[in-house]
């Protein structure tokens, strides 16, 4: 790795690590406060560098939490078109998934353990909790192979919306 590389890879690194210590240490998990692929790293506000983007995210957010010993999950999140009818997981390939991004760049998040709803919720499509849809997914198809928990669609629609809300987690 050159040292321009390298540089960068260690900005990034920073900018993880400093968001998941502050975000620990004044409350933000419980607000989920997350980070936004853009906010490490401003040449990831590019849309085709999203997907790349937010899997180089995740593996450095897992290795430094194990690295300092964080009991949290990490959580990568993807937000997808809404739409004002239930569109379910329209999606089977890596491109199909990252044309149904929406304005949003991906963002990391941490949950504490056993906070994550949805590892307790799994099920085949049926009403649950908050979710009028969520499916455990395959994680090959974002790109991702290890440290995972699982791999989740979810589609809901909250009271005050008209419109279905979707997005894919993983969760390490």
């Amino acid at each position: 790795m050159d040292g321009h590389a390298q540089g960068k890879l260690v900005r990034h690194e920073n900018a993880i690590e400093s968001w998941m210590l502050a975000i620990i240490a004044d409350g933000g998990v419980d607000r989920y406060d997350d980070l936004h692929v853009d906010q490490i790293d401003s040449a990831w506000k590019r849309r085709e560098l999203w997907l790349p983007a937010a899997l180089q995210a995740y593996e450095l957010a897992i290795e430094i939490r194990d690295r300092n010993d964080l009991q949290f999950s990490v959580v990568l999140g993807f937000s997808l078109r809404s739409g004002e009818q239930m569109k379910s997981m329209n999606f089977k390939t890596r491109a199909e998934f990252e044309r149904e991004f929406n304005q949003t760049p991906p963002s990391l998040y941490l949950f504490r353990p056993e906070q994550e709803a949805w590892l307790h919720e799994q099920n085949s499509g049926a009403k649950s909790g908050t979710h009028d849809l969520m499916m455990k997914i395959d994680p090959a198809l974002l790109g991702i192979e290890a440290h995972l928990k699982g791999c989740f669609y979810l589609e809901f629609r909250s009271p005050a919306e008209t419109e279905f809300s979707r997005s894919v987690l993983a969760v390490a």
